[in-house]
């Protein structure tokens, strides 16, 4: 398996990825590019290989001549080899979870079939005294469109559906891992050789576009630069450009760091797909619209 934008996909060329590249809860799926998030499986404990030398050889059809390959016993990856970081662990939610999700759903399900504010019970209580539901109640639910970059004074910004995650599972916020949900983007650390011909193609967009959504974009690209890439998008004309944040103090809500850096918080919260009480830790990336 590999997999294309964070989605395992089925990969026929399997010949031109390494078969020890993978994920370090998932060895069997890896990133189809360089990324602090796939593995070599070969060494103990498992570790990320730097994007360099994932791009020479992890991710080419040169695997086979990779010095990790064929060696025979137990070792770990050379210092040389190994990423800035550890790869972190995408946590899943556990069956407990999943069983707790489920009640609530039900619960959720019977109190909208019976129509039951909090306090009114179709059913006798254990005093014997049976509670109706209250006449000429008729609750009605208002929807309203958030649009990220505006805010109505005195109302609470809600998230629709799609624009905010739904589960628990704390997101992998990390240079080359896709991040944002309805519009996706890398924070991609430029390698050797990289151009922007070279990443409009292997991500599937356009020159114009990343040109489009960074705020400062070197000319011409340096090597450990880093550059914010719209996957799968070629018309970024209606999305903000954006600047790169490595969070450096721990235990940081996203509300926090987007006043401190003077960011618009629906903004901040929209295209980084966070909550605004979501707490970074250091070393985590973000995405800052201007």
């Amino acid at each position: 398996m590999n997999s294309v934008f964070g989605q395992p996909t089925s990969n026929p060329e399997r010949e031109m990825t390494c078969p020890h590249l993978g994920l370090a809860d998932d060895p069997a799926t890896s990133l189809g590019f360089p990324s602090e998030g796939n593995c070599c499986q070969r060494v103990r404990p498992v570790a990320a290989p730097n994007l360099g030398h994932q791009e020479a050889f992890c991710l080419s059809a040169r695997f086979g001549q990779c010095p990790l390959f064929e060696r025979e016993g137990v070792f770990s990856l050379p210092a040389e080899l190994q990423a800035s970081r550890p790869p972190r662990r995408l946590s899943r939610p556990g069956p407990v979870l999943t069983v707790l999700a489920a009640v609530l759903l039900v619960v959720v399900a019977g109190l909208a079939y019976f129509k039951i504010l909090p306090g009114q019970w179709p059913f006798a209580v254990p005093t014997g005294t049976a509670l109706l539901p209250a006449a000429n109640v008729s609750p009605t639910a208002v929807a309203e469109e958030t649009v990220p970059g505006t805010s109505t004074a005195g109302a609470t910004p809600q998230v629709t559906p799609g624009e905010a995650p739904s589960s628990t599972a704390r997101p992998l916020l990390a240079v080359d891992v896709p991040m944002g949900l309805k519009n996706q983007f890398l924070i991609h650390r430029v390698l050797e050789g990289d151009s922007l011909d070279l990443l409009a193609s292997r991500y599937h967009t356009s020159i114009a576009a990343i040109q489009a959504v960074n705020v400062d974009l070197p000319a011409p690209l340096r090597a450990n630069s880093l550059v914010i890439i719209p996957l799968g998008l070629t018309d970024a004309q209606d999305l903000p450009p954006f600047g790169a944040h490595l969070v450096t103090e721990g235990k940081v809500t996203v509300r926090a760091l987007a006043e401190k850096l003077s960011c618009e918080l629906d903004s901040f919260t929209y295209y980084n797909a966070l909550q605004p009480d979501f707490v970074l830790e250091a070393g985590d990336w973000v995405l800052v619209p201007r």
